[in-house]
């Protein structure tokens, strides 16, 4: 008998099948890793992009005090469009936006209807406040200005006002007046005819407010049967907006 001795194996080698055994553990693990990374990215990214909006936009409904030319204005601050204006002491112009047709501000919990999926310009009503450039707002500006840019016979529509075109030569390309000279004021707002290739079509109203202070708002065509409500909330806000 030889008296060599009969070679140890390697412990270290492993045989094929037990390698083979051994994958759907290693595939299990690299699958369960995965999974919590991809759960930790997204809650991640959902706690930044809660903070980035934070950072915009505000759902604090405390009192902003501003002062707007010779005016001050109280705002809650979850109605600013702009964090600068929001943090400001003084502004020659705020940006404020609603929601239709609550006329309620932003929230977390309304991001979706302000910005998300949900997000429309049927939402949305957007105002702006800034020191008056003419003395007159839209209603006067009706017999004094409009009336000798009016093109075609008074059109009546079914929600109680009329419209006529104006004269695109006056620099109202594309866009009909709609008034109704029995309500008060009268009321008066100028509408784009087709929506353009970066916004729906939209309506526009001015309305004097305060000491010297012209409020702006912008709302969408598919509204305009709304406008008794839409102007009636829009002057009851601007009044509560100004101190007595």
């Amino acid at each position: 008998m030889s008296s060599q001795q009969v070679p140890k194996p390697n412990t270290d080698q492993q045989e094929p099948q037990a390698q083979a055994s051994r994958l759907p553990k290693i595939m299990l693990t690299v699958v369960v890793l995965t999974g919590i990374v991809v759960v930790s990215f997204t809650l991640g990214a959902q706690y930044f992009g809660r903070q980035a909006i934070k950072s915009i936009n505000s759902d604090d409904l405390s009192i902003k005090q501003i002062i707007v030319g010779n005016d001050v204005v109280n705002i809650p601050a979850n109605v600013f469009r702009l964090k600068n204006q929001r943090e400001a002491t003084t502004s020659k112009r705020l940006d404020l936006f609603y929601l239709w047709p609550d006329f309620e501000g932003y929230s977390l919990a309304r991001h979706d209807r302000f910005y998300g999926k949900e997000a429309s310009s049927d939402n949305l009503i957007f105002v702006t406040i800034e020191n008056r450039k003419i003395s007159l707002d839209m209603s006067a500006r009706l017999e004094a200005v409009y009336s000798q840019l009016l093109e075609g016979a008074p059109q009546k529509t079914n929600f109680g006002l009329v419209f006529q075109r104006l004269k695109p030569e006056a620099g109202y390309s594309g866009e009909e007046l709609f008034y109704d000279k029995n309500s008060p004021s009268p009321y008066v707002v100028r509408c784009q005819r087709e929506p353009s290739a970066q916004t729906s079509a939209s309506c526009m109203r001015d309305i004097n407010i305060g000491k010297g202070l012209s409020l702006t708002y912008r709302f969408s065509r598919d509204l305009l049967a709304n406008w008794r409500s839409i102007e009636a909330t829009i002057v009851n806000l601007s009044a509560g907006y100004l101190p007595n």
